[in-house]
């Protein structure tokens, strides 16, 4: 998407009237200004980056280094580089993992990857940068 200006359209009109009603001694006079603006805002949201969608947790550990939490599905899709073949998601929640109890079985819940693949692409700076990113786009406002 172009990076362009966003619209500004002012519409600005009057009207007035006068005249004497006596004369030499008494005037009406009546004005009217009226302004149309449309213009757009620019709106910023923070929305899931594709890693995130994919499954993949990350988070910056002590020593400053990027480390990726990887979902079994991610894995298998060859989405999670540098990953071990484990699940790293389902073995945060050791019950779930060693019970065998999950209800969607290992890795990253698939509805809420459905739900996190409804969002936009990112397409600017903003969020953690790791599992969010920005998205700007511009609404068309009408004011009086």
């Amino acid at each position: 998407m172009p990076n362009k200006p966003g619209a500004l359209i002012r519409n600005t009109f009057g009207a007035f009237l006068g005249g004497p009603i006596k004369r030499d001694k008494v005037f009406y006079f009546l004005n009217y200004e009226g302004q149309r603006t449309a213009e757009n805002k620019q709106i910023f949201q923070t929305v899931p980056t594709q890693s995130f969608r994919d499954g993949n947790l990350k988070y910056i550990d002590a020593s400053g280094s990027v480390v990726a939490l990887c979902s079994a599905i991610s894995i298998s899709n060859s989405k999670c580089p540098n990953a071990s073949p484990k699940d790293d998601l389902g073995a945060m929640d050791p019950k779930c993992s060693s019970n065998g109890t999950c209800p969607w079985g290992p890795g990253a819940d698939p509805n809420s990857v459905t739900t996190f693949n409804a969002f936009p692409s990112p397409n600017s700076f903003g969020g953690d940068g790791l599992n969010t990113g920005g998205f700007t786009f511009g609404e068309n406002l009408e004011g009086v």
